[in-house]
């Protein structure tokens, strides 16, 4: 493992936003991982403690190999992009996992540092499987950003109750070769707005976008968002859908554009019923006040908010408290693309 220093961290904050390039390593040499270096004359605190553990070197060596596997997937413009996004991490992840805390960050809660490296390598396993990644006619890297600061009252999370963590993510097309391509990538590279509901103290901030279709007319994304508010009992968050029709401009898909003029609403009213027998054939049912949650999905059923678009056909997505209670999520149902051939206008920008 090579050794880095790690820079104070540094962001800047707008009316509403958040935005960084947290962590900035004065060197990280990126073939630095459990494959490039001997561990019988290693030295560093990080290398020593990656040796002794026998799984936490075979992680490391399988993020050695999904890294170099995911350049390779890539150009070079996307390719260094992604060394940036790795160089953060690796930043980032000893911030998280240091492998002697100072004193100001023991406690008797916190993990190990082995325990701690093996939950950050295992996300970013996930965060590599999405670097050129081809979906449709593009491929994709996956942009990462990092912060934390100090959290002086211990009321975070573990591994890191003395933190707030930040972290946002979020997909480019590798190598865009025409003007709508280059819009939408600037419109997915959005700053992290920070979610309302932190008073003081602040919290941990994830905000993660992944790209769930893709044609040479459409890009369909899913962000997840978590806020956790250090001190209060649970977090909270949600999933939002933003489908891009690849027009000139582009623009946010409606309805209109899957379905064609619908004035008399005939094909509103089928997809409603496609989709509410395809919950029906679930075995799920609203606990309460069924007729009214009833009414209130097949109306949610006809908005693009509520269609994830994968290579099956339209999933439906829905909010926390849309089965009635908070506790009573909406059981996820898809309808493939074939089942939707006769109610799609022949010129829908899907398959």
């Amino acid at each position: 493992m090579g050794r880095y220093r790690i820079q104070k961290f540094s962001c800047w904050r707008g009316v509403g936003t958040i935005r960084w390039w947290a962590v900035v390593a004065a060197y990280i040499p990126l073939s630095g991982f459990a494959a490039s270096f001997d561990c019988a004359h290693s030295t560093a605190p990080r290398e020593r403690t990656i040796c002794a553990d026998k799984t936490l070197s075979a992680l490391d060596d399988k993020l050695d190999r999904d890294y170099r596997a995911a350049l390779a997937r890539l150009t070079p413009n996307g390719a260094n992009l992604l060394r940036r996004a790795q160089r953060e991490w690796l930043g980032f992840s000893a911030i998280l996992c240091p492998i002697t805390p100072p004193d100001a960050l023991r406690n008797a809660t916190r993990h190990t540092p082995t325990a701690c490296l093996i939950g950050t390598y295992m996300d970013r396993f996930k965060a590599l499987a999405d670097s050129g990644k081809k979906i449709g006619p593009f491929t994709f890297v996956r942009i990462d950003h990092f912060a934390a600061e100090p959290a002086p009252d211990g009321s975070g999370v573990l591994p890191n109750p003395e933190l707030y963590e930040y972290h946002l993510s979020f997909p480019q097309i590798d190598q865009p070769l025409s003007d709508t391509a280059r819009l939408w990538n600037q419109t997915a590279a959005k700053p992290f707005i920070k979610a309302a509901g932190c008073d003081a103290p602040q919290g941990n901030e994830d905000d993660a976008s992944v790209v769930t279709f893709a044609t040479s007319r459409l890009i369909s994304m899913t962000s997840s968002s978590y806020t956790y508010c250090h001190g209060t009992p649970h977090g909270f968050g949600g999933v939002r859908v933003e489908t891009t029709v690849l027009g000139s401009p582009p623009h946010r898909l409606v309805a209109k554009d899957l379905f064609g003029a619908d004035p008399t609403k005939e094909r509103a009213r089928k997809l409603q019923e496609m989709f509410w027998n395809a919950e029906l054939k679930t075995g799920w049912t609203p606990v309460s006040n069924p007729t009214s949650v009833e009414d209130s999905l097949r109306e949610s059923a006809t908005h693009p908010e509520s269609w994830i678009f994968t290579a099956a056909g339209i999933e439906f997505a829905f909010g926390a408290y849309a089965g009635g209670c908070y506790a009573c999520p909406v059981p996820l149902v898809t309808l493939t693309w074939n089942q939707l051939k006769p109610i799609l206008s022949p010129t829908a920008p899907v398959p």
